[in-house]
């Protein structure tokens, strides 16, 4: 563990993103409002005369117009997201626009709240209508941090409550995909979908030897949409004998990943595939007493590593089993 303060005014390597493994990096926030002066001072070795036209270089190659607006444009391409201000950030832009059988045209608008606003906190929200279905649809998600952390940066350990009414495609457990523009112009077409409303909390907690844990608490209600029906008796008379599905379950995952590495971005993370396995463990668990419409029990395990083969290149190895 590491604790420093590092220049990140007006340089290239407030944007840089870092490599973190195992340990990591804390900045302190007095790290921010302190002046060149103060760095020249406290830094531990000198500049050569090289260093400082190099650091020169970078500064005056920021304050181009052009360079900004690259950056600009690049920064809201990768990320799907337009600054609107230091708080706030809207999009995603590439889910303005959809279209599927089931809702027909749909647009979206969505935001999501910058660290400049908080640290501990983080908003994220949208609402899309359907002009087919004419239904309004929407989410929102509130991340709590415990360690006064951002929801992006390693380790995460907080609080997060969620709430969504939204539309899905059958056996997508992370939201409906279909909904961009160029999705929407492939040639894959979804006429089968249901309507989920579901709530949620969970806690997670990041170790610093690559060890994790996901509590969690979620109450689902799922309708059935476009030409999917809810039916135990005659699947093609086309009729929806079951008008919806309640379903509650608590559940906890475990997740190991000796030496894993990954790059640490402003929103993103992403992992360093490297040769040592990842392991994780779920348990959930559904009770009637909670609302839900079946009792069960599943647990799961699942082992995936790469395996590299010299010249032959690499295999990607998954291993999973589990009992309901």
């Amino acid at each position: 563990y590491q604790r420093f303060e590092e220049k990140t005014t007006d340089s290239l390597s407030a944007s840089i993103d870092t490599i973190i493994s195992g340990s990591y990096q804390e900045v302190s926030d007095s790290a921010y409002f302190r002046s060149p002066q103060y760095w020249e001072t406290h830094r531990l070795t000198p500049l050569n005369r090289s260093e400082i036209a190099t650091y020169s270089a970078m500064d005056s190659l920021q304050n181009m117009r052009v360079f900004k607006a690259i950056m600009r444009t690049g920064g809201i391409l990768g990320s799907g997201f337009v600054p609107v201000c230091k708080y706030f950030d809207l999009g995603p832009i590439f889910g303005l626009y959809g279209y599927n059988r089931t809702e027909g045209h749909r647009a979206r608008l969505g935001i999501r709240t910058t660290d400049s606003l908080s640290m501990w906190f983080n908003l994220q929200a949208y609402a899309a209508y359907g002009f087919g279905d004419k239904q309004w649809k929407y989410f929102a998600r509130t991340y709590f941090s415990f360690n006064h952390n951002s929801y992006y940066l390693y380790p995460k350990r907080g609080l997060s409550l969620t709430y969504k009414y939204d539309i899905h495609k059958p056996g997508d457990d992370f939201g409906f995909n279909s909904t961009t523009l160029f999705q929407s112009i492939s040639g894959r077409k979804h006429f089968r979908h249901y309507y989920t409303e579901e709530a949620s909390i969970e806690h997670v907690y990041e170790f610093d030897f690559n060890f994790s844990y996901l509590v969690g608490f979620k109450y689902k209600i799922q309708r059935p949409g476009g030409e999917l029906y809810f039916n135990k008796t005659d699947y093609l008379s086309h009729v929806n004998t079951i008008s919806l599905l309640n379903m509650s379950e608590a559940y906890i995952s475990l997740r190991y990943a000796p030496f894993e590495k990954f790059y640490q971005g402003k929103k993103s993370r992403n992992r360093i595939r490297n040769p040592y396995p990842v392991l994780q463990l779920s348990y959930n668990v559904g009770q009637k007493i909670w609302g839900n419409h079946y009792n069960y029990h599943k647990l799961k395990f699942n082992y995936s590593q790469r395996i590299y083969l010299s010249v032959a290149g690499y295999l990607d190895v998954e291993l999973e089993a589990g009992k309901v």
